[in-house]
């Protein structure tokens, strides 16, 4: 199913595209993470993912799509909503 809304499109995860691009939003959760001195895993927990879906958003092999970019937008402003 595809979304109306190219906010909330997948274009990332397209096979055309970089797959090892990484992401800007997922360069802020990086941040965020790293600030907050939680490990992947502490923080993939937090989200409510698997520990394996934000390494592969970290390593650029995939990109976070609807709902996950929602999150990750709302935790790049305010970082206090998972300490």
């Amino acid at each position: 199913m595809q979304s109306d809304n190219p906010e909330n499109a997948c274009p990332w995860n397209d096979f055309e595209s970089n797959s090892q691009q990484l992401d800007p939003l997922v360069e802020s959760a990086i941040e965020v993470r790293k600030t907050l001195q939680l490990t992947q895993v502490k923080f993939s927990r937090r989200l409510g993912i698997s520990v394996r879906t934000l390494r592969d958003w970290e390593q650029g092999r995939r990109h976070p799509c609807g709902a996950a970019r929602t999150l990750l937008r709302c935790i790049a402003k305010h970082p206090d909503l998972i300490s």
